[in-house]
Order: structure tokens, then C-alpha cells, then sequence
């Protein structure tokens, strides 16, 4: 059975979702009330702590700790204590998951309540209360699993290189086979099960691209094995909109249809010194390729702003000037059709790339582009990051 058939079936087998997880909290904040939920789980409830947290120490501000597992009875635990937090206050994440549905509800309240979030645990072992003279260092934090969704609510989310995001593996309570179901209905049972998966599912990308983020996180849920974790690495972080404080999400490709109703895909970036915006196109190869399981990839350069015109440009792209792809380290050169030339608004160079190395680029969350312009030319980049979302559907529309 495929990866995402099994995944999609191990998790219809029960309605409440758990993420299996071993942390010890050594805060001692004040707790709420024994959770039974959190009990069965062998977890501490998590629990909401004002505390006057540091950066520095002359930057200190009131925030809230939110420590320990999420359950059904957390969101209401929030709106009994929230009258009491200090206004705009940031919600400071530290849990190693619980309940998903929980963890949804959780996250749609913080963002209703335009709360900020971060990631981030006490170095100290008592956390000082507001009133005191001195603050709570943080120091890097976990967010696993149901945690990552109710993190997502932010309306501005921060984390640090060493916080840990991820995900473990789905977690059955798995309830035994009827004796009396005859083959046929517990089939038909296990199909109903699995829609029920999908759903549920489609459901979780539904409320991450609304909170925000990329509904790609799934695919970490789903890949994840067993009491296995799946870190999300924190460029990866960044390019899924968990966190969304560092840099702007990369663009998403596009379809357009050209004059003779053909499909190309699309996707633009500007360079970071901004002087040049690099757009990228995918198309069916030519007549001369169409034996050829390849794709056409072609770069089109063009200055932006006032620094340079399109013909200013020309020198520097010559022969010479080498185009590469960088993807999970891999280094890709494609096939030269055509080198670069002048268009109306700047150059050109058709490459020619196997399908299946774009493909694999598509499982990607992102790639780079590196043109080896030369060091005179000091209005480029030799580097620009594009994202992958919208690639794998473009590429399969394409070849059509």
C-alpha cells in the first residue's frame, strides 16, 4: 500500500489523534487543575503563566508561558485566564503536542484574538512572577505536533534556530475487529474509515494556508513513522510560513496560457540588493524535443528600478555566464538550447532539464538558482531562492 494510503488509514482508525512524545517540564509554574485527558496521556495539562521574560537587561515585557500538553479543556482554561494577561501580550510555546482538534480550536482563538507567538522555555527553575525586579531568560523551546497548529494562530510567529519544530508519527488507540462483521462490511467500513482520513486530513491543510502557513506541513505529519520525529529544519520553517518575521514568503508558480493555448508555468523573484528580478518558465519541449522526456526551463533576467536599463545589462551576459540549480545540496545543470539574449525587457536563456529532475525538485520546499555573474557586475546577486509551491501540479499540467 502506498506511503500516503497506509498514513491516511492508520490515522482513520481512531477519531482522537495523538502524537507520541516523552517530555519533562522542570518549570514550576502554577498548574491547572489535574486534566484527565492529559493524565491518560501521561502528560502535564499545559497551563498559561504571566511572567516578566528578558532579552536583555534592559528589554524585558510581560508574556505568557504556555507550557505542557494540549488537551480539550485548554482553550477554555485560556479564555478563563486571558482577562488577567497583559494586553497584546506574546504566547510563549513550550509542549510537546496533544489533542489536534484541541490544538485547531486553540490556535483560531489566539489569532481572533490577535495574540503574537514564539517558541521558548525558562532557563531558571522559578519563574519570576511580573511583579519582581528581575525576568525570565528564555532559552530555545520545543513545539511538537498539535503544538505547531496551535502555534500557527500567531498573527506574528517567531522561533529561533535551535527551537525544535516537527512532528512525531500517528499514534493509534486501535479498536479491536468485530467478530460478527462479515468481509465485505468491514471493507466497506475500512473505505469509510479512510475518506474519514482524508477528510480529516484536508481539513488540517485547510486551517494552515488560513492561519497563514503551507498546507505542505501535512506531509511531515504523514512521513513521520512510529514514535519517530520529523524536525522541520528552520529555513524550511520559514519557507512554510511558520515562522513569518524573518523574510517574505517565496512565490508560488503559476499557470498561463500563451497565445496558441499552450500552458506555461511561472514564478518571479527579486533578488535580495533588488536591482534585478529573475522570472522562471517551464513548457513542453519543442518539436525537435518531444521524443525526449524533458522540459524546457527558461530564465528571464530583467533590471528593476532606476540603477540599470534593460540595455545596460547586456554585457555581462555573455557565453560565458553559467546558470546551475542548486536542490538539497544536489548541484543541476541543465542542457543549453539557447544562450542568453536580449528581449524586450532584458535576457534569456532556455535550458533543457529531465521531467524527472524537475519532479523531484517539486518534493522539495525550495531550490536555489546561481548565475555566475562575474564580480564587476555588483547590482546581482549570484543567488536567488525560489519555493515549490504550485510546482508538482504546473508540471503535470504542462505535459499534458
Amino acid at each position: 500500500m502506498p506511503r500516503l494510503i497506509y498514513a491516511l488509514t492508520r490515522l482513520s482508525l481512531c477519531l482522537i489523534v495523538l502524537f507520541s512524545i516523552g517530555f519533562t517540564n522542570n518549570v514550576n509554574a502554577a498548574t491547572a487543575k489535574p486534566d484527565k485527558e492529559a493524565l491518560i496521556a501521561g502528560k502535564t495539562a499545559m497551563r498559561f503563566t504571566v511572567a516578566r521574560v528578558c532579552e536583555s537587561a534592559q528589554n524585558c515585557q510581560e508574556a505568557i508561558l504556555a507550557e505542557g500538553w494540549i488537551t480539550q479543556n485548554t482553550l477554555e482554561l485560556a479564555k478563563a485566564q486571558a482577562p488577567t494577561w497583559p494586553a497584546k501580550a506574546n504566547l510563549i510555546f513550550n509542549s510537546d503536542g496533544g489533542d489536534l482538534l484541541a490544538a485547531m480550536d486553540l490556535g483560531r482563538w489566539i489569532r481572533a484574538n490577535q495574540l503574537n507567538t514564539r517558541v521558548g522555555a525558562p532557563k531558571v527553575s522559578k519563574v519570576t512572577p511580573p511583579s519582581s525586579n528581575t525576568g525570565v531568560e528564555l532559552s530555545s523551546g520545543r513545539c511538537l505536533s498539535a503544538c505547531v497548529l496551535s502555534f500557527m494562530g500567531g498573527v506574528q510567529r517567531v522561533i529561533d534556530p535551535a527551537d525544535i519544530i516537527g512532528f512525531h508519527g500517528l499514534v493509534l488507540a486501535k479498536s479491536p475487529p468485530s467478530t460478527n462483521q462479515a468481509p465485505n462490511e468491514a471493507n466497506a467500513a475500512a473505505v469509510t474509515e479512510l475518506d474519514k482520513a482524508k477528510l480529516a486530513m484536508n481539513a488540517i491543510g485547510r486551517y494552515l494556508e488560513s492561519m497563514g502557513g503551507d498546507r505542505r506541513m501535512v506531509d511531515f505529519m504523514l512521513f513521520a513513522k512510529g514514535e519517530q520525529f520529523q524536525r522541520i529544519p528552520y529555513d524550511s520553517s520559514r519557507q512554510l510560513g511558520i515562522d513569518n518575521q524573518i523574510e517574505r514568503p517565496l512565490s508560488a508558480w503559476r499557470l498561463q496560457a500563451i497565445d496558441d493555448g499552450e500552458l506555461i508555468a511561472l514564478v518571479s523573484e527579486r533578488q535580495a540588493k533588488g536591482q534585478l528580478s529573475i522570472t522562471l518558465a517551464l513548457t513542453k519541449p519543442g518539436n525537435k524535443e518531444s521524443a525526449s522526456d524533458n522540459v524546457r526551463f527558461i530564465v528571464f533576467v530583467k533590471p528593476v528600478g532606476r540603477r540599470f536599463q534593460a540595455q545596460e545589462i547586456q554585457a555581462y551576459f555573455t557565453d560565458a555566464l553559467t546558470v546551475k540549480l542548486i536542490s538539497r545540496k544536489n548541484i543541476l545543470r541543465g542542457k543549453v538550447l539557447s544562450p542568453w539574449k536580449p528581449n524586450a525587457d532584458g535576457m534569456q536563456l532556455i535550458l533543457s532539464f529531465p521531467t524527472p529532475v524537475i519532479s523531484s525538485i517539486s518534493q522539495t520546499l525550495g531550490f536555489e538558482l546561481e548565475i555566475d555573474f562575474p564580480e564587476s557586475f555588483t547590482g546581482s546577486d549570484r543567488i536567488t531562492k525560489f519555493g515549490t509551491q504550485g510546482l508538482k501540479g504546473a508540471l503535470t499540467a504542462i505535459r499534458r
